[in-house]
């Protein structure tokens, strides 16, 4: 790679994580009631079913929390194997920067497209959990000697050294970085063959000095032909002098 495609990749690389660090989530508006909101219960009930409704929605975002990481992970095996069935089913001659981009592309496309917008919705259905909790807690366990319900605020407080998010920040750095250099030497090399296609190629013959142009890629068979008629010539005619 020349100084020339890390420019290029760096100014790609430049302008994909500035687009990255600009997006900003928005938040969804409340629809407006076309009625005066009004409760059908009495203040006494309203209490227990309000806890109730707790309950269920911890329950199923719960669930959602899970298969949501579920899905990450899945999908992550799904274009692990796409990428290394990519680089399985190619002959060792095919293996140019081009082909090593393809093959990273999948991977590429699982980061941007699905760990990271998944992941900030499981941070958010973790976030509510945790809020889940403390209500529970205030209505059922106010003391402070009570046992609390904190199955989801032991992720807040309790860590290994690291997240696996943040594994996975370091290799999508690593992973963009490699995909972009591969596209831009790629992209050059597609560039350089066009260029090389488009220009005249010269043939010299051994038996007389005559220049062949040729100016389409495929008589390139017709050139070799050429060429050894005219090296049998070469060599008849010598045979012939020395018969003299």
């Amino acid at each position: 790679m020349t100084l020339g495609h890390l420019a290029v990749a760096g100014g790609i690389l430049i302008a994909l994580f500035a687009t990255f660090f600009r997006l900003k989530g928005r938040p969804v508006p409340a629809s407006p009631s076309p009625i005066e909101p009004r409760s059908p219960l009495r203040p006494e009930e309203r209490q227990k079913e309000w806890v109730d409704l707790l309950k269920l929605e911890y329950e199923k975002a719960a669930d959602r929390y899970e298969n949501l990481y579920r899905a990450i992970w899945q999908n992550f095996s799904y274009m692990a194997v796409v990428a290394g069935g990519i680089l399985t089913f190619a002959g060792r001659d095919e293996k140019s920067a081009g082909f090593y981009f393809l093959a990273l592309t999948p991977l590429f496309f699982w980061l941007v497209a699905t760990f990271l917008p998944l992941d900030h919705y499981g941070n958010e259905i973790r976030t509510r959990l945790r809020k889940i909790e403390d209500d529970i807690n205030r209505v059922y366990f106010p003391a402070e000697s009570d046992p609390k319900l904190g199955h989801f605020k032991l992720f807040e407080g309790t860590r290994y050294k690291w997240r696996v998010r943040h594994a996975v920040f370091v290799f999508g750095a690593v992973l963009t970085v490699v995909w972009v250099g591969f596209g831009v030497v790629a992209g050059s090399e597609v560039v350089q063959g066009r260029e090389q296609a488009s220009q005249p190629q010269t043939l010299e013959l051994q038996a007389h000095p005559l220049r062949v142009e040729v100016r389409d890629p495929g008589l390139a068979a017709l050139r070799d032909s050429v060429a050894q008629l005219s090296r049998r010539i070469h060599t008849l005619d010598s045979l012939v002098r020395t018969s003299r």
